[in-house]
Order: structure tokens, then C-alpha cells, then sequence
């Protein structure tokens, strides 16, 4: 027989593990913003390269290992993700099935995957059938990058004129701009 006290217990109880879950769940991201913060500061020298994982090479994975840049990405593409594009970018308007990522790797809440204030442009000048398209360059211009990489000759490199106008950040192909990158990096290292 269960007793008026074992009851105001078994609710004592359940209260606590909720308040102790609530904690736990601000703390980790508290951190996660933390680290995130860290991880920008450590790396402030680099310039940030959104690099599409199509558009990887050995080239920017090893100006990434000699600190010159920063690989940026999003993996919204199914089987996208790599090891060598080492910084997750701020996610753009995407969907639950955009994210093909584990969830511990998420190191953004659900109310940050919104669009910011060039989507729609960005949309015009893409074409609305190119949703990912769109949600991969929105992701570079939230994320801060000085430049794209993309073997996209069509949808943007073909629209590059237009996309740099808008958004303050260069388009390249990585076999086809390799030598006005360069010339692009060692400006922007001179420049400090």
C-alpha cells in the first residue's frame, strides 16, 4: 500500500531528475557554444573556405594543414560529409532530412537553421529548383566565408558575377580558378 508520503516522494523525485535534465541540456550547450567560440578564436589567422565535398582537394587540404585556411562545410547532401572539412557551418533554412549529420555532432540548436537576410536573393539568382544549392551558398555567407569552392559550373559558377555582387565573397572551381585563388589568398595574407 503505497502511503501519502511515498507518493509526495515519488513526485519530489521525478521533479528533480527534470531539473537535473534541464541542466544538463543548458550546460552542453553552453558549451558547445563555447568550444564553438574557441575554435573561431584559435583558428582567427586562417581565412574560412566553404569548400562544397565534391569541390575537395588535396590543394586545400593541404593549405588547411599549413593554417593558410580554414575548411568550411554543411553536410546537406546525403554522404557529404568529411573528415577534412574540419568546421561545420551555421546551418541555413534546411529541413530535418538536410541534416545528415549524428546528432552529437550537432553543435546547433533547431531555431538556428533559419535563413538569413540574402536567401531570397539568393534563390532568385540560383533558381528555386536548386534548394540545397541555395541552402550551401546562404551557409557560406552566415558562416563568414571569404570565399566558395564548387565544380558547379552551372548553377554557380555560372552565376558568380551576380552571387559575389550580393554576398561580398568569391566563387571558384577548383580546377578552373586554382591559380586566381591563389593569387585571391596570398592578397588577402598580405593585406593582414
Amino acid at each position: 500500500m503505497t502511503t501519502m508520503r511515498d507518493t509526495l516522494l515519488g513526485v519530489v523525485n521525478a521533479i528533480a531528475v527534470l531539473a537535473l535534465t534541464v541542466i544538463a541540456y543548458r550546460y552542453t550547450r553552453s558549451t558547445a557554444r563555447l568550444s564553438r567560440l574557441l575554435r573561431g578564436a584559435t583558428r582567427s589567422q586562417s581565412m574560412r573556405v566553404y569548400c562544397e565535398h565534391g569541390a575537395l582537394n588535396e590543394e586545400l587540404r593541404r593549405l588547411q594543414s599549413e593554417g593558410r585556411i580554414t575548411l568550411v562545410g554543411f553536410p546537406y547532401d546525403p554522404n557529404s560529409r568529411s573528415r577534412a572539412i574540419r568546421e561545420l557551418a551555421s546551418p541555413s533554412k534546411a529541413q530535418i532530412c538536410d541534416l545528415n549529420l549524428p546528432i552529437g555532432q550537432m553543435s546547433f540548436s533547431i531555431g538556428e537553421m533559419v535563413e538569413s537576410e540574402k536567401h531570397a536573393e539568393i534563390e532568385r539568382i540560383v533558381g528555386r529548383g536548386n534548394r540545397r544549392d541555395v541552402l550551401l551558398i546562404d551557409s557560406a555567407y552566415k558562416s563568414r566565408c571569404a570565399c566558395f569552392f564548387t565544380r558547379d559550373r552551372s548553377d554557380i559558377i555560372g552565376n558568380r558575377a551576380e552571387l559575389e555582387a550580393l554576398l561580398g565573397f568569391r566563387f571558384f572551381h577548383p580546377d578552373d580558378d586554382w591559380d586566381r585563388f591563389i593569387e585571391f589568398l596570398n592578397n588577402r595574407e598580405v593585406a593582414g
